[in-house]
């Protein structure tokens, strides 16, 4: 604890009534700073401490007392500062003050009074002292907010005073800052004090030009300089406005006002002189700050307008100082000063050698940074106090008005860093530097002339087409990169298609727009509450889907083959010798084998609609129905089972089935799937549909929103197909995170988990075998040992050895366990010891205990039929991908009969399955390694016989080829599922034939015939499946064709033993897995992928649809665990649509990295291999995904799978231009004169002009709606009688807007009208040579920095600028044309001969004419002229006259040193001339501004010299 300072209280019970207020907080040079006042109640003090840091990298605050000042109330207002506040105070007197402290080595602080008297008189009263009025004195100040606060009077008077004080000038504003960050603190506060005083005084004026000009007579006073001239104020109304700012900017447009003579007023000026007290060393230091606010506006076109009250300020204080500068600004701004600085108006003896005798110029610096040329100078204020040695009170703190010329040269030293050696990355530093969240931001551009803009655009334009990777996206957004801005997004695809309409739907509209009896049939519908039944195949209109496969009905085929909701027509056999009767029942055959496929369909339908719904609503979600009747072709009646007739389970299962798939229409990403819609679903009681609706949920991940109260009510009814969606559906939803709630629930359905397992839970063996599956995707991969021991001892469960009816579905339960078992310990088989003693487990459930006698009796007896194929899937899966050897090798297939007949033909696909998950890596997509899984013996048994030979084939060895053969297959498949690998395809394909051709060839009632059929039909199914999984996501047109052969079949074999309920069902899952998610998703290839499509298409078919005892249906449905959506999308983010696009990807490929070409929408490699992906065509804006480097990118890639692109304005997308033919720059009829008349305008016919109708025109090649808007504001002249001037605007307006769409290039524009500008810009207009020389700078940096700098020639990348310098050029011709007939005046001679020779500028009186009339014309005339001098000498970059004075006494001197030694040799007296001559242009370049002394200019300052007397005279 530290004693600052001690106050003593004359009473000791005041120092509990006290005010703290914090004021004055800001930088004050060193350190930030805040004062804290505090007063006393009764003590008449106020104390004022200073907190601040000391040190940047201090943590401590440091406390220093100030001092007192006199006050009994204090408060804390915003009065002279913005952003700042006062301590404002009360004296017992009624004294009221504002303060703020000076410099710390000042003990007093700078004071304000103010007038609060009457409330009812402004605040702006003269002061007279004591503040008492009627009232009272002032006793308290409260509710202080901003520069508002409430004063209390003795009486209890109570008003609201606003004490506001800050000029509402930004010019004022601007110079008080400027002002306040050099010089001395004593100094500034009289020139602030001196200000508010002064303009109190007006009455606190809102006058932009009277608040100027008190600060100049503030600024003049506190210098001691005397206003000698001080204008009249203006006493109309016409003066006054015609001295405003708005008439200063209507005056310049020439088109509004080229029929007016609007009024003139001159402009008020003060003219100062020097007293013997005059501060001149403070003047210097006020000058020099104001010249650089001067240099900082010049590099703001809003703020030009300001630039000839600031200088004339600073003419005036440069006058006495340094004439020089004056000269300067008078070049620049005519109107700065009346006359031209002469000797008679300054003494050199008070030429303060501190300033330079050429003023800093921006422009110049700038130039000659581009160029690398630049002086190491400063142009920042802070550092004149460094340079002047003063201590400046920064009263307005970090507060700076020329921090444009920080950014802007730091962004020019970027631009030209020799340390980078490409232009792209100088380009990318610098716009990084831009749009950096503390940066100058694009705004800047708007604000800078164009000629200081052009090489940041150009740097933006580098960036743009080929835009840095590690960029944000909102910095993307900045430079016109919205595709990029939208790819990099935390928004998922579809919140791009809702809220407003793109501009392009109104602009270019592809659809017809509504009817009123359209929309009135709508919106009745709507009212009635009327809701479109749904067949649950539909898409959306404009949605992916339709996009991909709109060349052909290939997605309305499938849609018709899977859809479960209409009426099935059917033609079967004609048979007239049937009765009636017997037609009847034959009709209701038909019915029923037509329902059955009719079940079948929701399993196709599934994966066809998966993800089509991305957003629910608050409505119900529908559920299609499902359609029994069939209609008979050609008795065209229909049918209807009947009741009965079809099993309830069958039914039931159907229905469940029918809403899994109504469910997976929603998306894993949609939106709106809480609890409390997924109860709102909820029927009254519970049903089949709902059910499926649940696992469907599950399955997508959205079931873990259901809350636990809500899963109870689900669970607690015993619903066995609610309870096995439940359950399922959870752990699907939690898959791989063991979630401990949800283990609980599993254990009351699973008597395995639970500590006595012999329970009776009254839970059914189907609900059983869920919750074993369920647990093996709650802990999938997580080598769980307690729960693998579960599902381990589940596979020989005692009570399942003998068959009976309780236990019927026991096979499908060893399954569950099984594969739920190998999910555990998915790929985590080890050599330790834990492990190997799991796999000596199951290589007893494999092949039987093989250590037993024949009369020994097993401990734990077990059925082998149903524990070998569970215990060789559970292997498979437990050594994923290990390539473990001696595993595989306990799969071996035997190679005789006798082996043979010992192991069920089914078994041996399975084993075949199993093998090759372990041994994943040799699988390949070859003949070669199908023939290397079948056994030396079967191969050579299956051998076709030679020619002429009959060979008799074992049925042992044949049932094992087919099972073997379909194993094989359906492994690559699971290797190379989503690759749509064309070998892998062709060699599915090739068998696929051949099973299809042999499936239907055998014939025949015999028992050896019907086992080789159902084999060759289960190897088929396989094969199918493998196919599908391969392909899948593709929509590839010959799988479809295939598969609706195969369905087609059915149709003319519908009694064929070989189609029961499982080949429908293979068949709708083989068509569904060929359009997954209508071809947007696809199959992944993970370990948990493999293990849930082995799963969903375990090898085990149902006979019926109420099938569940071989295997249980619900888990058909787990591919969708596998689904990847890798379906790369190309929207435009201009319309929201999805668009054609070639893009080149590059992917890991063992160890190589190829590059391929793809045309989106397309399937892509795994996202897991994605390297880069590069979009370079034409028709859009380019850039490269770097993938690998930045995971950002990855991230967003797999989020959404959308490449937001942005089209180029001057090409058509590829569904409207396939060819390419209708760009714009193959258009017929192209004018060669357009770009001409962006170099010289001129009135052309518009007809001649192609694309006339500019409207339709422009919104075909784009959406930009600036292009629409400028065309229809600035590109129309059909008016016959449109004047010359008015189609030269026009047809000037029409070849610019081409330009920019041909080059998609809007924010040229403006730059195109500037230009225009310029061109017609009169020579009178006070901002002339300002615009001027930023047209110079703008020729000089495209005629000589930007093809050297800017366009990528040293990186063999070039790249046009956005301006041709043709047109800058002829731009800066136009505005001199003027120059060359002033050359040639004799006035100008003659004003020019009295300019360099430092003479009065104008004429005298004995000059002009007697003549009143003609000496008014020759005034006319000499003040044009004198106008048009200023141009001459800023184009020309002629010295100042002192410097040319100095420069000729050199000269003059040398001259006549040298010439006695010529001995009068007239040769050597020219050759001496010349050489003065050169030596005095030189020297002369040294003392001007770039670029230099022009040499005709030269020639012609000589010539004026010599109209009087010689040089060397």
């Amino acid at each position: 604890m530290e004693r600052i300072a001690e106050v003593e209280i004359p009473h000791a019970e005041r120092w509990r009534v006290a005010k703290v207020v914090s004021f004055d907080e800001r930088f004050d040079g060193q350190h930030c700073k805040s004062s804290l006042g505090i007063c006393f109640r009764g003590t008449n003090a106020v104390h004022i401490f200073n907190i601040f840091l000391e040190g940047t990298e201090s943590k401590e605050f440091k406390v220093a007392y100030w001092g007192q000042y006199p006050g009994v109330v204090i408060a804390s207002v915003n009065a002279t500062r913005p952003g700042i506040r006062d301590l404002m105070s009360v004296t017992e007197e009624g004294v009221v003050y504002l303060i703020h402290p000076l410099h710390s080595h000042h003990s007093q602080g700078a004071i304000y009074n103010l007038n609060l008297v009457n409330p009812a008189a402004p605040s702006t009263a003269p002061y007279e002292g004591v503040h008492i009025s009627k009232h009272g004195k002032i006793v308290d100040l409260e509710d202080d907010r901003g520069s508002l606060l409430s004063v209390v009077y003795q009486d209890g008077w109570r008003c609201r005073a606003d004490v506001n004080m800050c000029p509402t000038d930004e010019l004022t504003l601007d110079s008080l800052r400027a002002l306040s960050r050099t010089l001395m603190d004593v100094v500034f506060y009289g020139v602030h004090f001196y200000f508010l005083q002064e303009w109190s005084r007006h009455d606190r004026t809102s006058d932009p030009v009277l608040q100027f000009r008190c600060l100049q007579v503030a600024l003049y006073d506190t210098h001691n300089l005397d206003v000698v001239q001080v204008p009249a104020a203006s006493t109309t109304a016409w003066s006054r406005m015609a001295l405003s700012e708005s008439h200063a900017r209507c005056s310049r447009d020439t088109f509004v006002l080229s029929k007016l003579k609007p009024y003139h007023a001159k402009t008020p000026r003060l003219v100062t002189a020097l007293r013997q007290d005059s501060a001149l060393s403070s003047l210097a230091i006020a000058m020099h700050a104001l010249h650089l606010l001067g240099e900082a506006y010049k590099l703001q076109k809003d703020k030009h307008v300001y630039l000839v009250r600031l200088a004339s300020c600073i003419c005036n204080l440069a006058v006495h100082v340094r004439p020089e500068w004056a000269d300067y600004w008078k070049r620049l701004l005519p109107d700065a000063m009346e006359e031209w600085p002469d000797p008679s108006q300054y003494n050199l003896q008070n030429m303060d050698d501190r300033v330079p005798v050429v003023p800093r110029d921006i422009y110049s610096f700038l130039l000659n940074m581009l160029r690398s040329d630049a002086e190491p100078i400063s142009f920042e204020p802070g550092h004149l106090s460094l340079y002047f040695k003063t201590v400046p009170p920064f009263t307005f703190g970090t507060q700076d008005p020329t921090s444009i010329v920080y950014s802007l040269k730091r962004l020019y030293d970027l631009l030209i860093d020799p340390a980078v050696p490409t232009s792209h990355k100088r380009a990318e530093n610098a716009i990084t530097y831009l749009l950096l969240p503390d940066g100058p931001g694009m705004q800047l551009l708007d604000t800078l002339p164009l000629g200081l803009a052009a090489p940041l655009r150009e740097a933006v334009r580098t960036c743009q087409l080929a835009p840095p990777g590690h960029w944000p996206a909102d910095m993307f957004s900045q430079i016109g990169r919205k595709d990029l801005a939208a790819s990099g997004s935390q928004e998922t695809e579809a919140i791009f298609t809702e809220g407003y309409r793109p501009a392009k739907d109104f602009m270019n509209p592809s659809k017809p727009k509504l009817t009123i009896g359209k929309i009135v049939a709508e919106a009745k519908s709507a009212a009635a509450g009327e809701v479109d039944a749904t067949s649950g195949v539909e898409f959306e209109h404009d949605s992916l889907v339709v996009v991909r496969f709109g060349q052909d009905r290939r997605i309305e085929e499938v849609a018709r083959l899977l859809n479960s909701s209409i009426v099935s027509t059917i033609r079967p056999p004609d048979r007239p010798e049937q009765s009636e009767h017997e037609q009847a029942n034959q009709h209701q055959s038909h019915a029923l084998r037509v329902a059955e496929r009719t079940l079948a369909l929701s399993y196709g339908r599934g994966m066809f609609t998966f993800g089509s719904v991305r957003k629910v609503t608050r409505e119900s979600h529908s559920i299609p129905k499902i359609e029994y009747t069939i209609k008979l072709l050609p008795l065209n009646i229909t049918v209807t089972p009947d009741a009965g007739k079809i099993a309830t389970d069958a039914t039931h299962w159907g229905e469940f089935h029918n809403g899994v798939a109504a469910g997976l229409r929603i998306s894993p990403n949609a939106q709106g799937v809480e609890s409390s819609w997924i109860t709102f679903n909820k029927p009254s009681e519970l049903t089949p549909e709902h059910a499926g609706f649940l696992f469907a949920l599950g399955l997508t991940g959205h079931l873990k929103e259901l809350m636990t109260w809500h899963t109870f009510q689900y669970l607690t009814p015993k619903h066995d197909l609610t309870s096995i969606a439940v359950l399922l559906g959870l752990a699907a939803s939690n898959v791989g995170k063991a979630t401990q709630r949800i283990v609980k629930l599993l254990a009351v359905h699973t008597p395995a988990l639970l500590p006595t397992p012999n329970i009776d839970l009254n839970v059914s063996l189907l609900t059983q075998a869920s919750g074993l599956s369920a647990l093996g995707l709650l802990y999938m991969g997580t080598k769980n040992r307690r729960m693998a021991e579960v599902c381990l001892g589940e596979i020989s469960r005692r009570d399942l050895v003998q068959p009976d009816l309780s236990n019927e579905h026991r096979e499908a339960y060893t399954f569950s366990a099984a594969i739920a078992f190998g999910m555990i310990m998915l790929g985590k088989g080890t050599l330790i010891p834990a492990d190997l003693d799991l796999l000596q487990r199951l290589s007893i459930l494999l092949h039987g205990d093989v250590t037993l006698q024949a009369r020994d009796k097993p401990i734990n007896p077990f059925d082998s039929n149903l524990t070998s194929p569970a215990a060789a899937i559970a292997l498979g899966l437990m050594y994923l991908k290990t390539g473990r050897q001696d595993v595989a090798d306990l799969l071996t297939i035997p190679d005789t009969v006798l082996g043979l007949n010992r192991v069920q033909p089914s078994f041996l696909m399975i084993r075949t399955i199993a093998k090759g998950l372990i041994m994943w890596n040799q699988v390949e997509a070859t003949e070669k390694y199908i023939a290397s899984q079948i056994p030396e013996n079967i191969a050579e048994a299956m051998a076709p016989a030679g020619p002429g030979q009959a060979k008799v084939i074992e049925g042992a060895f044949e049932l094992a080829y087919y099972n073997i053969i379909a194993g094989v297959c359906f492994v690559i498949g699971l290797k190379f599922a989503g690759t749509a690998r064309k070998d892998a395809y062709a060699l599915l394909g090739a068998h696929y034939e051949v099973f299809a051709k042999h499936v239907f060839a055998v014939a025949g009632p015999i028992y050896e015939g019907r086992i080789k059929r159902a084999a060759l039909r289960e190897g088929l199914n396989q094969i199918s499946l493998a196919i599908g999984m391969v392909m899948a996501g593709t929509g590839e047109a010959l799988c479809i064709r295939r598969i609706r052969c195969a369905y087609g079949v059915f149709q003319n074999n519908m009694y064929h033993q070989n189609f029961r309920y499982g080949v429908h069902v293979v068949t709708m899952q083989s068509l569904g897995l060929i359009v997954l998610g209508g071809g947007t998703y696809c199959l992944g290839n993970s370990d948990a992928a493999i293990a849930c499509l082995v799963a969903a298409f375990f090898p085990r078919t149902h006979a019926n649809a109420s099938d569940n005892k071989c295997y249980l249906q619900a888990l058909r449905h787990l591919w969708v665990l596998a689904v990847e959506p890798r379906c790369l999308v190309a929207r435009d983010v201009d319309t929201g649509e999805i668009c054609f696009l070639p893009v080149k990807v590059t992917y890991k490929e063992d160890d190589r990295t190829p590059t391929t070409p793809y045309i989106s929408p397309t399937m892509m490699p795994d996202f897991n291999t994605l390297v880069a992906i590069r979009v370079d065509t034409p028709r859009y804006w380019p850039f490269y995904i770097d993938l690998a480097t930045y995971p950002r990118h990855r991230e967003a890639l797999l989020r959404n799978q959308t490449l937001y692109v942005k089209r180029r304005t001057a090409f058509l997308s590829y569904s409207e231009d396939a060819r390419g033919s209708r760009s714009l720059f193959v258009r017929s009829g192209s004018s060669p004169l357009e770009s001409a008349i962006l170099d010289f305008p001129q009135a052309a016919d518009p007809k001649t002009h192609p694309g006339n109708d500019l409207s339709q025109f422009i919104t075909s090649f784009s959406n930009n709606i600036i292009f629409l808007a400028f065309a229809d504001a600035l590109c129309r002249s059909e008016e016959e009688d449109a004047e010359e001037g008015e189609r030269i605007v026009h047809n000037y307006c029409h070849a610019a807007l081409l330009d920019c769409i041909m080059q998609d290039k809007p924010q040229t524009l403006q730059t195109h009208l500037e230009l225009f500008q310029a061109r017609h810009m009169y020579v009178p207009d006070p901002l002339f040579n300002l615009v001027y020389q930023d047209m110079r700078v703008a020729a000089d940096f495209y005629g000589r920095v930007y093809d050297k700098r800017f366009s990528g020639r040293a990186e063999n990348n070039v790249r046009t600028g956005l301006l041709r310098d043709t047109a800058v050029f002829g731009a800066l011709h136009s505005m001199e044309k003027p120059l060359e007939s002033l050359r040639s005046s004799q006035t100008f001679l003659k004003l020019l001969g009295r300019y360099v020779r430092h003479e009065l500028f104008r004429s005298t009186a004995q000059e002009i004419s007697t003549d009143l009339q003609q000496a008014k014309i020759d005034l006319s005339i000499e003040r044009t002229v004198e106008r048009l001098m200023s141009w001459y000498l800023l184009a020309n970059s002629v010295p100042m006259p002192e410097t040319l004075r100095v420069l000729r006494d050199c000269v003059r001197q040398k001259r006549a040193e040298v010439l006695p030694t010529l001995g009068g040799d007239e040769q050597k007296i020219a050759e001496l001339d010349i050489a003065l001559q050169a030596a005095f242009r030189s020297a002369g370049n040294k003392m001007t501004l770039p670029p230099g002394w022009a040499v005709r200019s030269f020639d012609e300052v000589i010539a004026a010299w010599d109209m009087t007397r010689s040089l060397h005279n």
